[in-house]
């Protein structure tokens, strides 16, 4: 037994594993290389998270903060790759992923730069995010993309 300092967080972080269990074998049916990353992004992040809170080190918790940086950026580009007829948004589309993803990674020195370097790139991450998930919401793309997947899930349930 381990004392945990936080027991509700230990408890989600399997749950980021279960999901990412659950829905890998549904990406890999649909060939979705963002859908499969992210699922091993889940399951890994779940136990670098638990290391964060079991052993309470530093170490631990820059890592877990930079994964999380990167979870951000990651959302932003599998949304944006979602296959539709317009573009997402013009300036993933404009700038192309891997220039997001560099940028994304460029983000990371703003903590050398300053104390809160790194609070300032995680809120951008945040934020780039969640305008890309609320336009493709408004669009409609989410919806189209749900009933993919349970298409899919139901098909391998049967």
């Amino acid at each position: 037994f381990i004392p945990m300092t936080m027991p509700m967080n230990t408890v989600v972080n399997f749950g980021y594993l279960a999901a990412g269990l659950v829905w890998y074998p549904t990406f890999c049916a649909l060939r979705d290389w963002w859908g499969e990353s992210f699922c091993w992004y889940s399951m890994v992040y779940c136990f670098i998270q638990l290391a964060r809170i079991v052993y309470q080190t530093q170490r631990c918790a820059v890592l877990d903060q930079w994964i999380t940086t990167t979870i951000f950026c990651h959302v932003t580009v599998w949304i944006a790759s979602i296959p539709t007829p317009a573009a997402i948004t013009s300036s993933v589309t404009f700038l192309g992923y891997r220039m997001v993803i560099f940028v994304s990674f460029v983000s990371y020195f703003l903590a050398l730069l300053s104390d809160i370097g790194f609070d300032v790139a995680l809120v951008v991450h945040i934020l780039v995010a969640v305008k890309v998930g609320v336009t493709g919401e408004t669009r409609g793309i989410f919806l189209k993309a749900l009933l993919l997947l349970c298409r899919v899930r139901c098909s391998e349930a049967g």
